[in-house]
């Protein structure tokens, strides 16, 4: 990963100004795409292509665990790049940048452009890029926040505004289909690609204007260090194995309810998807 567990005093002057609101309003402007990919990706998508698209339902699954079991030996590499980026926009900014295009393409062959009849191939292709570029746009964003303010109390300032575009984009993202559908535009299946076409536009003019208007200040962080004693020095620390044990526990839970949602409240409570959102 990235060197932004390194002192405070490593990551930026401690003289660093304050940032203002505008400016970290800016910052956050990103978190509303990523937010709608965070909560469409276990939410949304899986019973869109088991429903509409008609893959099995147990291929979907399947397709799910084997892209997600996949990403994870994504963000190592990811932050091993990271450490070792050095351009004139910075450390970090490069790789949200980068992630830009390739969530708009993901998104546009994930939301808008399949049609009934798609196999799990094309799932498994797509989901791959889009989980990929994911992955660079978060790591991204969070390890720019932590060289944006140095001292402890405006850094929780910068997390407590990403908290909050975070919350903003998933509730957004969750109304779409159902503004889509109460307002006439379309049924459920339009609302899901209006919901593709909304994070399209959304992702450069968001990660375009935190490029622009939000400074990343210069960090040297540490030299490259540790590999893979450093990595089974950690898991034989108990602390840390019972911190990953509740990192995994609290990834499982919201995954499951998540994607059962749609399924739960339409096959066995009857609900329809607007009622369900």
């Amino acid at each position: 990963m990235t060197a932004t567990a390194a002192p405070s005093s490593a990551l930026a002057a401690p003289d660093a100004p304050r940032r203002s609101n505008a400016i970290l309003a800016a910052f956050s402007g990103p978190c509303l795409p990523l937010a709608a990919f965070g909560v469409a990706l276990p939410v949304t998508l899986p019973e869109f292509y088991a429903t509409h698209v008609g893959i099995e339902m147990g291929m979907v699954a399947a397709v799910f665990m084997a892209v997600r079991l996949i990403d994870i030996l994504f963000d190592p590499f990811i932050g091993w790049g990271m450490d070792r980026t050095r351009t004139r926009l910075g450390r970090y900014r490069p790789w949200m940048a980068v992630a830009t295009p390739i969530l708009m393409l993901a998104a546009l062959m994930m939301f808008v452009t399949v049609q009934p009849g798609a196999g799990p191939i094309y799932l498994f292709a797509w989901l791959l890029v889009l989980y990929l570029g994911f992955s660079m746009g978060t790591l991204g964003q969070l390890g720019w926040a932590a060289v944006l303010a140095p001292q402890y109390d405006q850094r929780s300032r910068v997390y407590g505004w990403w908290q909050v575009f975070n919350i903003i984009g998933v509730i957004l993202i969750l109304i779409l289909p159902t503004i889509v559908v109460k307002t006439g535009l379309g049924n459920y299946v339009d609302g899901v690609r209006i919901m593709g076409w909304a994070i399209i536009i959304a992702l450069p003019l968001t990660i375009g204007l935190a490029m622009v208007a939000v400074p990343e200040p210069v960090n040297a962080g540490a030299a490259p260090h540790g590999g893979p004693r450093a990595y089974l020095a950690l898991f034989r620390m108990k602390t840390v194995r019972k911190l990953l044990i509740a990192d995994l526990l609290l990834g499982i839970a919201p995954g499951i309810t998540g994607s059962l949602l749609f399924f739960f409240f339409g096959q066995i409570k009857g609900y329809d998807h607007t009622q369900a959102s």
